[in-house]
């Protein structure tokens, strides 16, 4: 029995001694803290991250030199998890947070974020730089195109000139959208003032009404309660509400065009509902990615870049609003649905 117990705290020890040592050469940051906020244990991560002073026994204010961090850790939820982005000797790190059950301990773990986040402003420096060195030629490419218009007198070669233009205002479409959306991603700040989205609806309405008129589709916005004001970028807002009618407009070739506005309980919610081809449902997930079309042959027909839906939802996100899209349940078609909470209400 000795020699079986003997064996059995041998093989505990190495257990737990493997165990340590895979923790201790995690690249994250590991550190356990109890009830009261002692620090139990932790890792060499965690400890090169903070500094060597690091002793168990010492609370987390007493080791952690960063506010941000030391807040998350006050406010905690004793039985939940959370996360956060925090900014520590100018690199960026992911901070998560989890209750361990029974023994009221938070596990903090810390994520160097820092080149992610540099590949990320690296990708977005790239296509902001790149989309807007290809508006130059492309603006020459297009007064150049409409100069020999004017003057070829030949069927053909108007033919072959207009496909030059049709291909050029798409490829000037796309360096637009794909500077909005890099603009967007780079500065997150609004210019956040009282919108009445029933106003703005009126001023984006006129914008389509020559491509509506050709289709014969109609066009109706109702309203259902009061307040339908909200806090946020006006601009940004007009731009949202311009890509989805643009894309109810694009593939709906009978029917109607419908905006609804509606006030339930504190929170406006802008319905766009059209009679068109209609999403499968397979692909509902994917549509607010980039380049993403349902359809590539009919976008390509009608000048679609691909880029509306990532914007919208950009701008829905800025505004700390939800967007979802839905078939239309009375008729063939789709509904998107923008719902702004309660902060964003007046």
């Amino acid at each position: 029995m000795i020699q079986k117990i003997t064996r059995l705290i041998s093989e505990l020890k190495y257990e737990k001694d493997e165990t340590e040592r895979i923790v201790s050469e995690i690249k994250e940051g590991i550190a356990v803290f109890d009830e009261k906020g002692i620090i139990v244990r932790y890792n060499t991560s965690f400890q090169n991250l903070f500094g060597n002073s690091i002793q168990p026994g010492k609370h987390y204010w007493e080791i952690i030199r960063n506010n941000d961090l030391i807040d998350i850790m006050k406010n905690q939820d004793k039985n939940g998890n959370s996360t956060a982005e925090i900014e520590i000797d100018n690199k960026t790190f992911l901070c998560s947070i989890s209750a361990m059950g029974k023994k009221n301990e938070l596990v903090l773990i810390i994520y160097d974020l820092t080149e992610i986040k540099n590949i990320d402003r690296i990708k977005r420096d790239l296509v902001q730089n790149v989309s807007h060195e290809l508006g130059t030629p492309l603006t020459a490419i297009k007064g150049y195109v409409e100069t020999l218009l004017d003057e070829e007198k030949d069927d053909d070669r108007i033919n072959y000139l207009n496909i030059i233009m049709q291909n050029t205002d798409r490829l000037n479409n796309i360096t637009r959208d794909l500077l909005t959306l890099s603009n967007l991603e780079r500065d997150a700040r609004l210019e956040k003032k009282e919108v009445d989205l029933v106003a703005t609806l009126n001023v984006v309405k006129p914008l389509f009404e020559e491509k509506m008129n050709k289709k014969g589709l109609r066009f109706s916005i109702s309203t259902e309660g009061e307040g339908m004001t909200v806090i946020g970028d006006s601009f940004k807002l007009e731009q949202m509400l311009i890509n989805l009618i643009d894309n109810a407009v694009k593939y709906t070739d009978r029917g109607e065009i419908k905006i609804n506005l509606l006030n339930e309980n504190g929170k406006v919610k802008i319905e766009i509902i059209d009679t068109g081809i209609g999403i499968p449902d397979q692909y509902k997930s994917q549509i607010f990615e980039r380049f993403y079309v349902v359809d590539k042959s009919r976008s390509r027909s009608l000048g679609g870049t691909g880029l509306g839906l990532s914007i919208v939802k950009h701008i829905a996100k800025l505004h700390n609003a939800t967007i979802s899209v839905e078939n239309n349940e009375t008729e063939r078609g789709t509904k998107f649905t923008v719902i702004f909470n309660d902060m964003n209400t007046i």
